[in-house]
């Protein structure tokens, strides 16, 4: 509540002066200065306590702006820090992928988005990625580009039932191919070699058997490893199941491969 209107201070300080000025003409000093102090002190000290609160207020206001900044600043800096260590750590993991596959040139890309047998990168027409290109992490191979766009692309898993790579046993040098597994056993690849005589154990390697131009498949990009051999039961073929040697679901940073058997390169920088 305000005690002093500026108004009713004002009208108070105008009939002061008067009587003021009256006493003084009479020669009543100290009857002026004890009359001044009477209304002048408790005016004065109206003014004080009624500019505190304002003074209290903007110091408060000031403070706020102050934390508010500090705490814009700290959080613009925690994010630029998080953002510097994601580039470097998937510069390793880019580095990584490139080291296991020195004769590929390879773009590097992190995956962005999962859905069914098929994931979302970060790279595309513009990083030179196009459709029909083999992808491959530091394990093995993660599948092919089947849609490209300016800045993602979409790669099919080999694990996908449409999908069909050819292959080639490491140890016996056997070729097949391999799909996406039938139900009850998801994650995992169904082999198919072409000589149903062929020796097949478990433990043994599978790997690209390669592509024409090495698109999509390089040869001899890991593939799996043989966990499950089916009985001879199809006289045109022995069958088996692989597990994937890249980790499919878990994929990170890949490789796309852009330019196989010309040196190895990153032209997503």
């Amino acid at each position: 509540m305000r005690l002093f209107r500026p108004s009713r201070l004002l009208a108070v300080l105008v009939v002061a002066c008067a009587v003021l000025i009256t006493l003084d003409m009479r020669g009543h000093a100290s009857v002026l200065r004890g009359l001044g102090a009477a209304v002048t002190g408790p005016a004065e000290h109206a003014l004080a306590a009624a500019a505190r609160p304002v003074t209290g207020l903007a110091g408060a206001g000031d403070a706020q702006s102050r934390v508010r900044e500090l705490e814009r600043r700290n959080a613009q800096l925690a994010a630029e820090l998080w953002a510097e260590r994601a580039a470097r750590e998937r510069e390793e993991r880019g580095g990584a992928v490139r080291a296991a596959h020195p004769r590929l040139g390879l773009v590097t890309a992190a995956v962005i988005a999962a859905r069914g047998h098929t994931v979302t990168i970060d790279a595309g027409t513009r990083d030179g990625v196009a459709a029909g290109m083999g992808v491959v992490t530091g394990d093995g191979l993660a599948g092919r580009v089947v849609q490209a766009g300016p800045a993602v692309a979409t790669v099919l898993l080999p694990t996908a039932p449409a999908g069909g790579v050819g292959v080639r046993m490491a140890e016996t040098g056997e070729i097949g191919t391999v799909t996406g597994a039938e139900s009850g056993h998801e994650g995992l690849l169904r082999l198919r070699l072409l000589d149903a005589d062929a020796r097949l154990a478990v433990g043994q390697r599978v790997e690209t058997l390669g592509s024409a131009g090495w698109r999509p498949y390089a040869p001899g990009v890991p593939v799996g490893t043989v966990v499950a051999v089916d009985p001879p039961r199809d006289p045109l073929a022995r069958t088996a199941l692989v597990r994937p040697a890249a980790a499919l679901t878990r994929l990170d940073v890949v490789g796309v491969i852009t330019a196989a058997g010309k040196g190895a390169r990153d032209d997503a920088g």
